[in-house]
């Protein structure tokens, strides 16, 4: 289900300046995804569905207060885990469109893929089909940190684990 895309996560608190409200840090997280689009030249909002539909198995067809959109298509699907007044944010960011491999995947019959096809094409897009050109990955990046960023009012370091997180790491992993 997940190919030619983009995947991001950010893990933060309440510690950090994340409100402890699911919806209220929803929407700040995704206000700075929001800047970074911008920073290439997307100006999408915010998704206002209900988290209902016939199709729950594919999460692109419908774009709740977590998710990106443009014109009412869904680019960017999001998902949060809190741990306390920890939280972990991640989502897809669709990079190329995937609707014939999401219609190959999920209809039943011929009748019904020429169906789902339609509802994808109506209800989903991708960074190729809103910018009309394949972005660099790299550009996404730093569009993305630069925005989020911004939002935030952070600097972000490239770091790596040091051997007391990976041993951490090792233990819950097992």
């Amino acid at each position: 289900m997940h190919q030619n895309e983009l995947t991001y996560s950010l893990i933060a608190g309440t510690k950090e300046g994340v409100p402890s409200s699911l919806s209220k840090a929803y929407h700040l997280i995704c206000e700075g995804l929001l800047a970074g689009f911008r920073l290439i030249g997307i100006e999408a909002e915010l998704g206002q569905e209900k988290l209902t539909g016939h199709r729950p198995e594919l999460c692109f067809l419908r774009s709740s207060i977590s998710d990106i959109v443009y014109q009412g298509k869904k680019f960017v699907g999001s998902a949060q885990m809190w741990s306390g007044s920890s939280l972990l944010q991640h989502g897809s960011i669709i990079l190329e469109p995937q609707k014939e491999a999401w219609a190959n995947l999920m209809a039943l019959n011929p009748d019904s893929k020429e169906e789902f096809h339609a509802e994808l094409e109506s209800r989903t897009t991708s960074l190729l089909e809103l910018l009309g050109y394949k972005i660099e990955t790299d550009r996404i990046i730093a569009a993305l940190e630069k925005g989020m960023a911004s939002i935030l009012g952070v600097t972000f370091e490239t770091g790596q684990l040091n051997p007391e997180e990976w041993g951490l790491a090792r233990k819950i992993t097992q």
